[in-house]
This record gives structure tokens, C-alpha cells and sequence, in this order.
């Protein structure tokens, strides 16, 4: 059996009352492609407001993130990977890392270029300091008495007594006491290595003359050194001068990351 056509009409949903012809009501409830185009562009719209309203996943300034890392420098000299919890906007992190992890949730993984603007800085040619290689040693030096008599205890202080000065490996003993000065003598052998205590080299007796001795620093490349509370660290050795660069290792770098976010821990969550 045959099915009757339907002959129903979809109504408008103009009322009949509001003034417009039945064309112009027809014209308003069709649903041409400009109109489709039309609805689904305010349906985006809709739905980026509604966003702003919405709590972000992803990092903010103020939030503490765990986040792992492999990091190599553009030359490849440098290679490093961990992980690490800090605080956005802490001050702690380079800006290159920092402005990565800004708005990542966790889970997300980045692999970024920092510059050395957005790093540890250019290179500072004024922190890189030299000295001789090869140095005189007096055979006697001066020292203050109470220092002197500080290091010895209670050994009393007089002519020939063995001192054990700190940071030095040879014998040394008191020589001449002149007032609040003691006079200290070296004993080193030609030819024998003494180390520095704290100084990533040896000194090498290389010849004995009448007024003293002459050493060679053995410095080694990359060795960390200390002095007054600052870090360097043996950037180069020539016939002359030993170089020590106090820059940070990476300062003037280009560096290659890879990060992995971890965890957040929101702002508002530490102050509760």
C-alpha cells in the first residue's frame, strides 16, 4: 500500500502577529548556508567567553611545578637532565624555561631553543681572570705572629719549630721572630709535585735557585676553583697564563630543552 505524501509544513517560529509578511517570516527560520556559517560562529564565540570563566589547567605564575628536563648546549660541551620543583615567577628559573611552562598542564612536553638573552646572559669577558704559570716561591715568607702561634697550638713558638701551614704540602718552618712577625722557610724538592688544597692543580718544582723556587701550575681544563666566595671554573692553559672563567658554565650558550610538566601546585592551594 502506497504511503501518502505528507503534506505537512514545518511552522514558523515568527509569530503570525509580529508584523512581517509570511515571506520575511519564512526568510528568518530558513537555514541557509550564511545563516549556518552565522550560528556556528556565534556558537565559538559563546564558548571562548564561557572560557574565561572557567578555572585554566594549565601553569600560572605563582604556581609551584614539577617538571623533568634534559638539557644540552647548542655546541654539545654541555649535557645536564633531572627534575626540579619551583615556583613560577620565583625568581629561580631562566626566562626561556619559565615562559615554556607557563600555561602547559601536566602531561605536556615541550622541546625549546634558549638564547643566551633568555638564559644565563652573554659572556662576560671581564670575569674571565688569568695569572702566571709559572711562579716565583720566596724561600722565606712572612706570617703574623699570632697566626702563627694559632696554628701551632700548644707547641711553643721558636727558632726551627715545624709549622703545618694549611693549604700547603711541603715542609715550612719558623725562621726569624721579629716582633709581632715570624719569618717562615720553605723546604721544597726539585722535580716533586704538592697540591693545592682547594685549587684544581698541582705545583711543580721545576728548578731551586738561590732566592727560591721555581713551580709550574698544572692546572686542569674544567677544574672548579674557589676564590673569595666565587665559583670559577679552568677555561684554558697557554704558555703563559693559567684562565679562569667566573661566568656561569653556560653563560653565552645557546641552549636545547626538553620538558616534561609533572605536576602543579596552585598558588591558592599553598596559601590554604
Amino acid at each position: 500500500m502506497a504511503k501518502k505524501k505528507s503534506t505537512s509544513k514545518k511552522k514558523s517560529t515568527v509569530p503570525k502577529k509580529s508584523g512581517l509578511s509570511k515571506k520575511a517570516r519564512k526568510s528568518l527560520t530558513a537555514k541557509t548556508p550564511v545563516q549556518k556559517v552565522l550560528l556556528a560562529g556565534m556558537a565559538v564565540l559563546i564558548i571562548a567567553a564561557l572560557s574565561l570563566f572557567l578555572p585554566s589547567e594549565g601553569a600560572e605564575m605563582g604556581d609551584t611545578v614539577t617538571f623533568s628536563y634534559s638539557l644540552q648546549t647548542a655546541d654539545g660541551g654541555l649535557s645536564e637532565s633531572g627534575n626540579l620543583t619551583l615556583t613560577l615567577g620565583g625568581g629561580r628559573l631562566i626566562l626561556g624555561v619559565e615562559s615554556a611552562l607557563l600555561g602547559m598542564s601536566v602531561g605536556d612536553t615541550s622541546s625549546i631553543t634558549v638564547l643566551p638573552k633568555d638564559g644565563y646572559g652573554e659572556k662576560n669577558l671581564s670575569l674571565v681572570a688569568k695569572q702566571f704559570r709559572y711562579i716565583n716561591l720566596p724561600l722565606t715568607t712572612e706570617a703574623d705572629r699570632s697566626y702563627i702561634e694559632e696554628v701551632l697550638g700548644d707547641t711553643p713558638l721558636g727558632y726551627g719549630v715545624e709549622v703545618e701551614l694549611p693549604g700547603t704540602h711541603w715542609k715550612t718552618t719558623v725562621g726569624s721572630i721579629s716582633g709581632d712577625t715570624v719569618n717562615i722557610t720553605h723546604y721544597l724538592v726539585n722535580g716533586s709535585l704538592y697540591y693545592i688544597f682547594n685549587y684544581p692543580y698541582s705545583l711543580k718544582v721545576i728548578d731551586v735557585t738561590d732566592d727560591g723556587y721555581i713551580v709550574e701550575n698544572l692546572a686542569k681544563v674544567g677544574g672548579p676553583i674557589q676564590i673569595q666566595g666565587r665559583l670559577g671554573y679552568i677555561e684554558s692553559v697557554d704558555d703563559t697564563f693559567i684562565y679562569t672563567d667566573f661566568n656561569h658554565p653556560m653563560a653565552g650558550k645557546t641552549l636545547l630543552f626538553d620538558l616534561e610538566l609533572l605536576d602543579i601546585q596552585r598558588a591558592s592551594e599553598e596559601e590554604e
